[in-house]
């Protein structure tokens, strides 16, 4: 993908192309930016979590996540920092709902 003043474009001279696929791609130094991504399978690895559950039993928690990107201009336009892990913390249950009283 190419960038020209943060946004984007197609390559001013690629030769065999339709302006940023294979080929000769030409840039302007200084005015366009090129972002290569990855249409790989990645796999992201989340550390082990310890959970405790409602009924006081303690379980641990291995996860292993695998995503593709289907499409490059949506992973870098639209998704902040798509590549980067989450924060490494606890998982937190959401906390339970109150009922008012004399609510149906």
């Amino acid at each position: 993908m190419i960038f020209r003043f943060g946004r984007r474009a197609n390559a001013i001279f690629n030769p065999g192309g339709d302006g940023s696929g294979p080929g000769l791609i030409l840039l302007i130094p200084l005015v366009d930016k090129l972002v290569k991504v990855s249409l790989r399978t990645v796999t992201m690895d989340v550390p082990p979590q310890d959970v405790i559950t409602r009924d006081n039993v303690s379980v641990k928690v291995n996860a292993v996540i695998f995503f593709r990107v289907l499409d490059a201009t949506k992973a870098v336009i639209s998704v902040e920092d798509y590549l980067l892990p989450a924060p490494a913390g606890p998982i937190r249950a959401p906390p339970p709902r109150l009922q008012r009283r004399g609510a149906a």
